[in-house]
């Protein structure tokens, strides 16, 4: 499947996951013509639905990432994990591209992390 924008460069992607999660790094694969992302607004735990492009624009991320057209190969962006830690959802807003295209294409993105283990109460013991 291929993310790609239909209007301009700009793309507002929601990911949900079914755990909290830990996030470390965010890879993404796009073609070598100038439609891969450049700047990505990195918002975490906005409800579904809660988030469209003027908020995504007028609100601080979380974290704001760079990519760069070597990057776009799928090497790992590592955002910064204090931020991370208790993640149940991203919206990724992608606000333009490297290159000079009306529109941005991502081949491939991977969310790397890990889930967040509970505390299990049966494994603790009174002193």
């Amino acid at each position: 499947m291929v993310l790609e924008s239909d209007a301009d460069e700009q793309l507002l992607i929601y990911i949900p996951f079914r755990e909290t999660v830990k996030i470390s790094s965010i890879s993404i694969k796009s073609p070598s013509d100038g439609s891969g992302p450049a700047t990505v607004k990195v918002f975490k735990n906005v409800p579904a639905g809660a988030m469209d492009f003027d908020d995504a624009e007028n609100s601080t991320p979380t974290q704001e990432l760079e990519w760069s057209e070597e990057e776009l190969e799928g090497a790992a962006v590592n955002v910064k994990l204090v931020s991370f830690q208790d993640t149940s959802s991203l919206t990724l807003f992608v606000e333009n591209n490297v290159g000079d295209v009306d529109e941005t294409v991502i081949q491939r993105l991977i969310i790397n992390g890990q889930k967040v283990q509970g505390t299990n109460m049966n494994d603790l013991k009174a002193c």
